[in-house]
């Protein structure tokens, strides 16, 4: 049972993958038709981030199929992606299967796999376009609201505490973060308040703490190695989701969920 969870987490992983590269072609896509609509228009073009994801998603929609966006994704996929791609997959498998080896419940460990999942393809976009899609965060909460109903069936012993961390994991994290976010007058960007508000009520407030602090340590040495090797400046932006990300692993392999 738990090889083929390992297995359904691969296939999962890798779809998530597909999913994010596409959008990033598709959203490459309407920044190319925005800008030369801009060109002819002779007006700057100041979409929301919503209105752009909006768009991508239209332009999906009006192909033949979302089986042809994808099968055009994966054609247009390079060697180096696909070793990504393929990193990324088996890395979901193996947490799948060290979490389940230690005891972690099925429940616990669905959740903290989806959470898995948002991240990745998270990492993928920011590092590429450098926007976390809104999509990503309420699809995770979407999820975790499915979810909760088989808590209450299954450890209805615990549900209460459980549901607890979870709002104070949604909650608790947005209204941190986004001070953060205005103290560091943007340092910390919406999307990622977001995106860790989201894995805080799917997978509790102590799992999106420490997967931030976590990932705000490697960001910081990471930051002093470019920095030292002049790779970055001071004025650089640095995607933060992936940081996040490799703060979730680490919490996934450092802790004892």
């Amino acid at each position: 049972m738990v090889i083929v969870a390992a297995l359904a987490c691969f296939v999962l992983s890798l779809a998530v993958c597909i999913w994010s590269y596409s959008f990033v072609k598709g959203y490459n896509a309407s920044q190319l038709s925005s800008a030369d609509a801009a060109d002819k228009e002779n007006a700057s073009d100041e979409r929301t981030e919503k209105s752009i994801e909006e768009e991508v998603h239209n332009t999906a929609k009006n192909s033949a199929d979302y089986a042809a966006v994808i099968r055009e994704a994966i054609v247009s996929l390079k060697g180096g992606q696909w070793v990504v791609i393929s990193a990324v997959s088996a890395l979901a498998a193996l947490c799948c299967f060290a979490l389940k080896s230690n005891g972690v419940g099925w429940i616990m460990l669905i959740k903290l796999m989806i959470s898995y999942l948002a991240l990745s393809g998270a990492t993928l976009i920011d590092g590429k376009i450098k926007k976390i899609p809104n999509v990503l965060c309420a699809a995770v909460i979407a999820l975790r609201i499915v979810i909760l109903p088989f808590e209450w069936f299954f450890a209805r012993a615990t549900f209460k505490i459980t549901l607890i961390m979870s709002l104070a994991g949604l909650f608790g994290c947005l209204l941190l973060l986004l001070l953060f976010s205005i103290l560091s007058k943007g340092g910390l960007g919406m999307g990622d308040v977001k995106l860790v508000s989201a894995i805080g009520f799917m997978s509790g407030i102590a799992c999106a703490l420490y997967s931030m602090f976590l990932g705000m340590v490697v960001c910081t040495l990471v930051a002093v190695f470019l920095l030292i090797f002049r790779s970055k400046s001071m004025k650089d932006h640095i995607p933060f989701a992936p940081f996040i990300f490799a703060g979730f692993i680490l919490y996934l392999l450092l802790t004892n969920i």
